[in-house]
């Protein structure tokens, strides 16, 4: 019985791998069609997401290597396909010209013996061409999705990093001693890496620190280990499969060039202007300083005005809340003051099995918009303006977080103006105290009416 199942088997996969290129052409039209749906959405998600990682107090955060991951995966998804399509249509076309002339036929074309010798014998027959390009278009199909896999488990690697570095050890570490600690923490660090490299090295050799028979008792837990933490048993037989003979073979050793290469060519950008500096500084007319002139897709990551032209007597100043950096500051200025929020992720659903209802913290808000307010010294010209009314406000843009508050202007003569903002900031001294310093912030240029 088990015998006449693995025949039908056989039968059943047989006639798919026979079938399988319509498979493929149906497959890629329409993944590359939602490729690139895809590509357009994230990057209309792109802005959401930079606002909610403000909340990470770490440099690195799961929202952004998850968009990394996503934005990566449609790009090789997209580029792969496309050329398997392209490579589908030779092929359908070498299909119906093998039905209209057969082979090549090299005598009717009574070439000289030395051509003829060399096209014999480098063109070969048009049959095996038809079964390479068959050989290509299904590999570069598979050769896909084992590059986005493979992205994939680089990506939970990272990411294991930085949530054992950044949430585990940071939590832990500070009740142990500083030197423990450091140990500690440059231990861990130092171990992952090297599992990493090992793994990242067997992979890009094909296999070939498993092909040690002394190494493999020390690399078989690192295996186990990575082989978890990047989720290889997804794709680790489309991985074996491709590599077990000469031709899949070739392919696995251009994988990850192939990765570098296309991520080289999409960084490679034209230099035309070759008078004007990428960073224009002070200097620099910024439409992003504007509310009237944001790009579509631009966020306030600093300050703006409503317009570069003032003519109703009063200029508003909104200041973005950055609180990846501001918090810092915010928790040495003002020590005792409990946060509404806590960062990270959370849920709107809450459960109050007490019969006590949640006061607003009217004083806290107020106590919170001054801590706020004290972080920013503004000037604009050469007169510093002290006491500033600012107001919670989230801008019309894209609902930014951030203060605001309303200039009287009327004073100021017509012409050319200049609002700067100084902020307070946290540094580590040398003696490695947590010391404040006031370093500016933004400049941006009016004219008044």
């Amino acid at each position: 019985m088990k015998l006449q199942d693995h025949k039908k088997l056989n039968k059943w996969l047989n006639k798919l791998q026979r079938e399988s290129w319509e498979l493929e052409l149906v497959t890629s039209g329409f993944s590359i069609f939602l490729m690139l749906g895809a590509l357009e959405a994230l990057k209309s998600v792109r802005r959401d997401i930079s606002i909610a990682t403000q909340a990470f107090h770490s440099g690195d955060n799961p929202l952004s290597f998850v968009y990394i991951f996503l934005m990566g995966a449609c790009f090789f998804i997209l580029i792969n396909l496309v050329v398997h399509v392209l490579l589908r249509g030779v092929w359908i076309s070498t299909i119906g010209l093998r039905y209209v002339s057969s082979d090549i036929d090299f005598d009717s074309l009574r070439l000289a013996p030395k051509f003829d010798r060399l096209l014999r014998r480098k063109v070969g027959s048009f049959d095996q061409y038809i079964l390479t390009l068959e050989k290509i278009c299904s590999t570069v199909f598979a050769f896909t999705f084992l590059i986005v896999f493979m992205l994939l488990g680089f990506a939970l690697y990272i990411g294991f990093m930085i949530f054992i570095g950044d949430y585990v050890l940071d939590s832990l570490l500070p009740s142990l001693p500083a030197t423990t600690a450091d140990i500690i923490s440059d231990t861990f660090g130092a171990t992952l890496f090297v599992c990493g490299v090992l793994y990242f090295l067997d992979f890009l050799t094909l296999g070939f620190l498993k092909r040690i028979k002394w190494f493999s008792y020390i690399y078989m837990p690192i295996y186990r280990f990575m082989s978890f933490i990047t989720v290889s048993p997804l794709y680790r037989p489309i991985y074996y499969n491709l590599i077990d003979n000469k031709f899949g073979r070739w392919v696995g050793y251009l994988l990850v060039p192939y990765v570098f290469i296309i991520i080289f060519l999409l960084s490679v950008k034209t230099h035309s202007h070759t008078w004007y500096p990428d960073k224009p500084g002070a200097n620099a007319l910024l439409n992003n300083d504007y509310d009237d002139q944001l790009g579509e897709k631009a966020l306030i990551t600093s300050g703006s005005i409503p317009s570069k032209f003032v003519d109703n007597g009063f200029l508003q100043l909104f200041i973005a809340y950055m609180p990846k950096d501001d918090d810092k500051t915010l928790k040495h200025r003002c020590p005792g003051f409990e946060p509404f929020h806590e960062a990270g992720f959370g849920s709107d659903i809450q459960i109050n099995l007490t019969k006590k209802s949640s006061m607003p913290r009217t004083n806290a808000r107020d106590t919170a918009l001054t801590c706020l307010s004290q972080l920013y010294e503004i000037s604009i010209d050469d007169s510093l303006f002290s006491d500033v009314p600012f107001r919670f406000h989230r801008h019309a843009n894209y609902r930014e977080y951030g203060l605001a508050a309303m200039f009287d202007v009327a004073y100021l003569p017509r012409g050319e103006h200049l609002i700067e903002v100084k902020k307070w900031k946290k540094y580590k001294s040398e003696d490695k105290q947590d010391s404040l310093a006031l370093a500016p912030f933004f400049k941006i240029p009016f004219w008044k009416e």
